[in-house]
Parts: structure tokens; sequence; C-alpha cells
């Protein structure tokens, strides 16, 4: 199990986060699962702007070499677009709390 934390700048943007997180596109899904993920959930902290995602993978699965840059996730343009958004548009990226 993987722990992993990121803020959002304000209200409006944490909901439109949630928004796109409860309807995931269809091929971020699948290369998720694919790419070794078992089960991701994300979770806001009541009364903050901040998120916790906490992620099970295969045994021993390297998330960084699965879902990183030059990954097969990542090779897909609809997934990298959609991390891209992620990133760019809400959070800067998630800092792990577990090394």
């Amino acid at each position: 199990t993987i722990v992993q934390t990121a803020s959002i700048t304000d209200e409006e943007k944490m909901i439109k986060y949630i928004q796109h997180h409860d309807n995931i596109w269809p091929e971020v899904k699948s290369g998720l699962k694919k790419a070794g993920i078992l089960n991701l959930h994300i979770y806001r902290v009541p009364n903050t702007l901040q998120l916790i995602m906490i992620i099970e993978v295969e045994y021993n699965l390297d998330l960084d070499k699965a879902l990183g840059d030059g990954s097969d996730y990542r090779t897909c343009p609809i997934a990298q677009k959609w991390e891209e958004m992620m990133d760019d548009d809400f959070h800067g990226g998630w800092k792990r709390t577990d090394n």
C-alpha cells in the first residue's frame, strides 16, 4: 500500500477535481489496472484543501516505473493528457508519505 498527499489551491478547483474523479476516463482506469494498480482511492481531508490517495499495488510494484514518465501507462495519449491536466490544473503532483 502506498499513501500520497496533495493540496488543491482553492475550493472551486477542489469541486472540479472531485467532478473529474467522479467521471474518470475509461482509458485511465484501464491503464492504471494494466500498470499494476489493484485499488486506488482518493479522500478529501474534511474542511481542508488536502487530498490523501491510498494505492494498493501488485507485490513489489515500482510505482514510478509503472506510472512515471516513459512508462507504458504514459505512452497512452489519453492517460498522459489526464495526468498532465490533474498536475497542471489542480495539485502539481502527489507527494509520497511512506518513504
